[in-house]
Formats: C-alpha cells, structure tokens, sequence
C-alpha cells in the first residue's frame, strides 16, 4: 500500500530554521510486539528565499542634528559625515 502526505508550514523571517522536522505514528487496534517500528522522525532540509534582507550594525540607537551647528558642505574625513554605520544587503 503506497499513501501520500502533503506538508505545508508557515514560517517567520525572524527566527529562520534550516530544517523542518515530521514525526509520523502509525496507530492500531492490536497489541504489536515492536511498538517502535510504527514511529518514524523524519528531518527535511530548508532553505528560504526571502528576497532582500537589509541589517545594520552601529555603535548608536539614534542621531541627533543640533540646529546650532553649521552643516558640513565639504567633507575632508569620516567624521563628517557622522558615526559608523555598516549595513548589509543580502
């Protein structure tokens, strides 16, 4: 006898697995003599296409623009230009 499972899952893009696990348990109406050999786990691999992510990692929470300084109109170093700020494209 051949039977077919359809699997469908839901999944969040902030907490990605790379596997998706299935337990199957077959029930029955006697008494078997190894109750094991009707369980099977099975783990499927994963891999999500989730187009573009975008991160960022800085050394600050927030910017704040001072109205009282003069905004630079030539830079001549990182500095002015402000802090640090490393994003990545995925």
């Amino acid at each position: 006898h051949k039977v077919n499972f359809g699997i469908s899952f839901d999944f969040n893009l902030d907490q990605l697995q790379n596997k998706a696990l299935v337990n199957f348990e077959v029930k029955s109406d006697s008494r078997e003599e190894r109750p094991a050999d009707n369980k099977v786990n099975i783990s499927i691999p994963v891999q999500y296409d989730s187009e573009i992510i975008l991160t960022r990692e800085t050394n600050i929470h927030f910017y704040v623009v001072d109205e009282k300084k003069k905004a630079k109109t030539m830079v001549t170093n990182y500095n002015d230009i402000g802090p640090e700020l490393n994003l990545t494209l995925k």
